[in-house]
């Protein structure tokens, strides 16, 4: 069974719909603070697993602020479809 050149066109746009929804980004914005609450640490990332196990391995570290003041306990995060919103949300908190 052949398909009309019509019906094939149709078939290739749910395709790339179908890989755009399943290559969709998600960014968040995060907010950590260290064990006493007193220091605050803004960022963003798209993998934040990845990234708070940064924070928990780079605590101490003077190298970077938040390993600096021991900062990596999640207090706050929000989810973004994209980056730019992200960063926007970002800039606004950190004023």
């Amino acid at each position: 069974m052949s398909l009309s050149c019509r019906r094939r066109r149709h078939l290739l746009v749910l395709e790339a719909a179908e890989m755009y929804i399943y290559n969709k980004h998600q960014y968040y914005i995060y907010i950590v603070t260290n064990p006493g609450r007193t220091v605050l640490y803004t960022g963003v990332t798209n993998n934040l697993p990845h990234r708070l196990i940064e924070h928990w391995m780079n605590r101490g570290d003077h190298k970077t602020f938040a390993g600096k003041y021991y900062c990596y306990n999640l207090i706050y995060l929000e989810e973004f479809q994209y980056i730019y919103n992200a960063i926007a949300i970002e800039k606004e908190i950190k004023g």
